[in-house]
């Protein structure tokens, strides 16, 4: 028989090492700091809406480019790409260049984190999912936020 450590972080995920659980959970902490500035998403029955359609959450759109040049930065701490640097210089870049990137790392808080900005259509308004904010004339008209 072999004994095996497994070390399970808050939201989850396994590490065969305390070490990279730790560094893990301690980036998770940096990612909620940053996610801080904007509104929190709809609970309960309203986020089920608020994933159909059924409203968006208005960001200003100085505190939307501060949040997401932040997660550019953690992002690029974790791996070397053009296309962060490409979507930092650029307003045009759709995020799921970066989604793509993001989405084979790994890492859950930066994975949920990136994909609320994937839910921002051109006029900074966040949808329960990515559908509306590339057809936000599908969704309902209504801040959720104001």
């Amino acid at each position: 028989m072999k004994k095996i450590t497994v070390c399970v972080a808050n939201d989850g995920c396994r590490f065969d090492s305390e070490r990279d659980c730790l560094a893990y959970e301690k980036f998770a902490v940096r990612v909620a700091r940053v996610m801080k500035l904007f509104p929190p998403l709809p609970k309960g029955k309203g986020n089920c809406d608020f994933e159909n359609g059924h409203g968006y959450i208005q960001h200003d759109a100085v505190v939307l480019k501060k949040v997401k040049d932040q997660l550019l930065d953690l992002i690029g701490e974790k791996m070397d790409h053009p296309w962060i640097k490409q979507t930092k210089e650029r307003k045009n870049i759709h995020p799921s260049w970066v989604g793509r990137l993001v989405s084979d790392m790994g890492n859950k808080p930066l994975s949920d984190a990136w994909y609320r900005i994937g839910c921002i259509d051109k006029k900074n308004r966040e949808w329960g999912q990515q559908f509306f904010a590339n057809n936000p004339e599908k969704g309902e008209q209504r801040c959720l936020n104001s």
